[in-house]
């Protein structure tokens, strides 16, 4: 048409290029928008010497955020690691923080009126020292999967149950959590907990004698000459995600 600029359509973009393009959002989600909203949150304890809180549902990038808070840490000196998470279902992402916490951490706490469950205690599980308080609060289930996390993933949670096993879970615990569906949780007594070998400390609300521990009392005294010096990279290889069954 006279007195109007004619466009030039653009050339249909490669289907391929087009998959390669969308498939690449989730890696870069973390670099381009923050912090997503299904990850923990770690920051070092200003009342208790030596802790780093790590609150939330663990997500994607977890590892390496725990990592980068390490990496200011002073060499030798002992640091726990307080949870109060939900867990989720992400199971690889848990793996990942359960080795930083085999090589980096000395001990795993759960903290006073804190929740553990699901993959959390995967996290806690993979600590040499394992402590909680009265108050806290630790359960297992199976992994789900899907929107409502109601549909149970059956490789995921048998990668759990080998991992537990591994860590010296007991048996009993483990069957726990397998009959458990993913859309209940299966809490722990206290007898349960010190078969795990977790230490079940006084509780500071309930006690106002009892205050948060230093990082150092909860390593037993033959294991402090092993706290050695923490990379600030993660030096062992990131597991791979477990096949979930045809449907």
């Amino acid at each position: 048409m006279a007195g109007m600029l004619m466009r030039r359509p653009r050339a249909a973009l490669p289907r391929t290029g087009f998959v390669k393009r969308w498939f690449l959002l989730p890696a870069l989600a973390p670099l381009l928008w923050g912090q997503p909203s299904h990850a923990m949150d770690f920051r070092p304890t200003p009342d208790a010497e030596g802790f780093i809180t790590a609150t939330g549902i663990i997500g994607p990038g977890d590892a390496l955020r725990l990592l980068q808070t390490l990496h200011g840490w002073p060499d030798n000196r002992p640091v726990a690691l307080m949870l109060d998470s939900e867990g989720g279902d992400n199971v690889v992402e848990a793996d990942n923080l359960a080795i930083i916490v085999k090589s980096h951490v000395t001990a795993v706490l759960v903290g006073p009126g804190a929740t553990c469950t699901a993959t959390c205690v995967l996290v806690l599980a993979a600590a040499r020292e394992r402590s909680s308080y009265t108050s806290s609060r630790i359960g297992v289930r199976s992994v789900g999967f899907g929107r409502s996390g109601a549909t149970e993933d059956g490789h995921a949670t048998m990668h759990m149950v080998r991992e537990m096993a591994r860590a010296g879970v007991p048996p009993s615990i483990i069957g726990r959590m397998v009959t458990t569906p993913p859309n209940t949780t299966a809490w722990l007594t206290a007898a349960e907990l010190r078969s795990m070998g977790v230490h079940i400390l006084a509780d500071p609300v309930k006690d106002p004698g009892s205050a948060l521990p230093t990082a150092a009392p909860l390593l037993r005294q033959d294991q402090e000459a092993d706290v050695v010096a923490r990379p600030p990279q993660l030096t062992a290889k990131v597991t791979a995600e477990p096949k979930r069954p045809l449907r």
